[in-house]
């Protein structure tokens, strides 16, 4: 027993696989990894470059957001799921890159529906804002329950992200003309999120900026907004204290 436990402790732990020097798909990743960064990460390190530039940042990992699904032409549960974007209870999600109809960006009533064949996403809660240190304010999430076609909810969520171009970050930005009505979805499903804010601001926060972890092989993009998540939420916990 001793030897055998001397040479378990001896034996070399295994050495991990070495990183491809060429870009690599999501299929491609190794068991265990996912993508599912939270919204504020999203909205600076993903949409804002493809916006500014047209394409995203020369990551690792090319297809993280695509932008040719047809995200208007498919039902949630057909939409094209990465394999590492499924959790063992039968949760998946991804994320798409789309364009937002005109009447959706008009801010009028169609932009609180969004029609695909079989249903409908319907949009149950109010904006909210994401604002660096400073309060400038630099993009929205929407969020939307699908409605079959008999009106039935069913258990898919979607989260719609946009930039806000006017923000003094943005100032004397030139974008690039994939922007016009640019946004990044996030599509899942979720039996047990509630059609409600009810639960408040802080509750609300710890779902986009906690709970959902990112985890990518761009540690650079990584910790920038792993710091900057923990400054903000810093910031509220003081403004909390003086009121």
């Amino acid at each position: 027993m001793a030897n055998q436990r001397e040479q378990q402790q001896a034996s070399p732990s295994l050495p991990r696989p070495p990183m491809p020097s060429k870009p690599r798909h999501m299929s491609e990743l190794y068991g265990g990894m996912r993508f599912d960064p939270n919204g504020r990460c999203l909205v600076r390190t993903y949409l804002a470059p493809k916006a500014i530039r047209g394409r995203l940042p020369n990551l690792e990992i090319m297809d993280v957001i695509p932008d040719d699904v047809d995200v208007y032409g498919t039902r949630p549960e057909a939409l094209p799921f990465h394999r590492c974007n499924r959790g063992a209870s039968g949760k998946v999600w991804g994320h798409f890159f789309t364009t937002r109809p005109a009447a959706a960006a008009s801010g009028g009533p169609g932009s609180y529906v969004r029609v695909v064949p079989g249903g409908l996403w319907v949009r149950y809660d109010e904006e909210k804002a994401y604002a660096d240190s400073d309060g400038d304010v630099l993009g929205y999430r929407c969020r939307f329950a699908f409605h079959g076609e008999d009106g039935k909810l069913t258990a898919w969520r979607m989260k719609e992200f946009r930039l806000n171009e006017g923000a003094a970050a943005y100032r004397g930005v030139a974008f690039h003309p994939v922007a016009k009505n640019l946004v990044a979805w996030k599509v899942y499903n979720d039996v047990e999120e509630p059609l409600s804010d009810d639960e408040g601001d802080d509750e609300d926060e710890d779902e986009d900026d906690e709970a959902e972890e990112m985890e990518v092989d761009d540690p650079v993009a990584a910790a920038a907004c792993t710091e900057d998540d923990l400054t903000q939420r810093q910031d509220k916990k003081k403004k909390q204290k003086l009121r």
